[in-house]
């Protein structure tokens, strides 16, 4: 069953602290928190959960078309459930 989710972008791509900031207008904007849909769960070899997620990653310069990923592992610090579609 798909559940309806957040992911948080910034806890899976923040970048280094003291890295040089390149601003490119039409590149993918990878911060914040973007809708997803959760189909399953996997736990490491450590014991850490992770979700397995698909979601859309938006432009910068904010065309419509966005880039699809799906079935990613993201740790589950950076999922949470989200109300509606």
């Amino acid at each position: 069953m798909v559940k309806s989710v957040w992911v948080n972008l910034d806890l899976l791509f923040g970048r280094d602290p003291g890295a040089p900031l390149h601003t490119v207008a039409d590149g993918l904007d990878m911060e914040g928190q973007v809708k997803g849909q959760l189909s399953g769960w996997f736990r490491s070899a450590k014991g850490d959960w992770l979700a397995v997620v698909g979601y859309d990653i938006a432009y910068a310069d904010g065309r419509r078309a966005t880039v699809r990923v799906t079935d990613q592992l993201v740790p589950a610090r950076a999922v949470l459930p989200r109300q509606g579609p």
